[in-house]
């Protein structure tokens, strides 16, 4: 093999250990996406039902209605530092590239831009899990309702 191919060839490696990152971050986004969607269709489900006649106690529905606000909001922090650290990923792979065709140092910024994008993921995942705890709160909301309020015709 002619060193011009066995330079590709190791360019195409480093770059393919990044991409393997965007392809589990994308499915994460993914996930994150579908519960902002569920938290505003459940939002607006509980809006609806606060109209309607013989509705659940308004403190009920607003307490779940605030938790899913702040649920919509932690979520829209992940999916951006989700969607960020993709980014930073496709940077780096992107440094990668330039630096092996034009022969320019540029680990320093590789490194940066790859330790951000992990750095990102973290913090995608620490709000992801808080969105999950606070779900069960929300769940817990519901069922306290459900224990405390008398079967129909008692």
């Amino acid at each position: 093999m002619s060193p011009e191919v066995e330079r590709v060839v190791h360019v195409l490696q480093a770059a393919t250990a990044p991409a393997v990152l965007v392809s589990g971050v994308g499915l994460l986004l993914l996930t994150m996406t579908n519960r902002l969607a569920r938290a505003i269709d459940r939002t607006r489900a509980l809006a609806r039902e606060q109209r309607a006649p013989g509705a659940r106690s308004a403190e009920v529905l607003r307490r779940e209605a605030l938790i899913l606000l702040r649920r919509a909001a932690i979520l829209r922090g992940a999916i951006t530092a989700g969607a960020s650290s993709v980014l930073l990923v496709a940077l780096t792979i992107g440094l990668t590239f330039v630096a092996a065709e034009l022969d320019v140092r540029v680990e320093g910024w590789i490194l940066g831009c790859f330790g951000l994008a992990l750095a990102a993921l973290v913090v995608a995942m620490v709000l992801f899990i808080t969105d999950l705890r606070l779900s069960l709160r929300a769940l817990h909301v519901e069922v306290d309702h459900l224990v405390q309020e008398p079967p129909p015709g008692a």
